[in-house]
């Protein structure tokens, strides 16, 4: 059994707290849940990985080109405007094209955590958060489509807990936040990238 650092401590009990939070107020947020996929503007598409239902793959479709969509989301200090889950950002620091940076989720509730962002080529970038229980993998990735000065943007999250905060979140309510996020993104990326 591996024991939490003293130091953590008082960020998993929070963490832990705010967990219990949402599933006691869980009847609100099934109704809340994902907006209906028919209703979604057409070129936004998204689905659970059926080889590894960890994963939600989601596209949208924009009217810019690739080079000047890439340089929007490399500009991190614009983030909690173009995104509109972030509640905050703080601590901001670059090595290379690693940035790590403390970030509040509001669909996920948990207060600020640590992330790893690494902007990759081509036009490729990963999000990642280990701390407190839940485990997070974000991709995106940039391409030209067909039509002149459009961008097909794809959009991948995997979530999953890790040791005892599994026991207060159902992997059923893990999976709703873990949808949601990704709608609401590709809604974000739809929004700040047309005319």
């Amino acid at each position: 059994m591996r024991l939490i650092p003293y130091r953590h401590v008082g960020r998993v009990l929070a963490l832990a707290g705010t967990l219990l939070f949402v599933l006691a107020d869980s009847s609100q947020a099934r109704a809340q849940s994902i907006p209906d996929r028919g209703k979604a503007p057409s070129s936004v598409r998204w689905h659970r990985d059926r080889a590894d239902p960890r994963w939600v793959h989601g596209m949208v479709e924009v009217k810019m080109a690739p080079p000047t969509v890439w340089k929007r989301i490399q500009n991190l200090r614009d983030w909690p405007t173009m995104f509109s889950d972030i509640r905050g950002m703080k601590n901001l620091k670059k090595v290379g094209h690693v940035w790590t940076m403390e970030l509040e989720s509001e669909i996920f509730g948990h207060g600020f955590h640590d992330y790893v962002l690494k902007f990759k080529t081509p036009l490729r970038a990963e999000l990642t958060v280990d701390s407190g229980g839940i485990y997070a993998l974000a991709r995106m990735q940039i391409a030209k489509a067909p039509q002149p000065s459009t961008t097909i943007i794809r959009y991948s999250v995997l979530v999953e807990t890790t040791g005892f905060i599994g026991w207060f979140i159902s992997d059923n309510d893990l999976r709703q936040k873990q949808e949601k996020l990704v709608l609401r993104y590709l809604h974000d990326f739809q929004r700040a990238f047309s005319p």
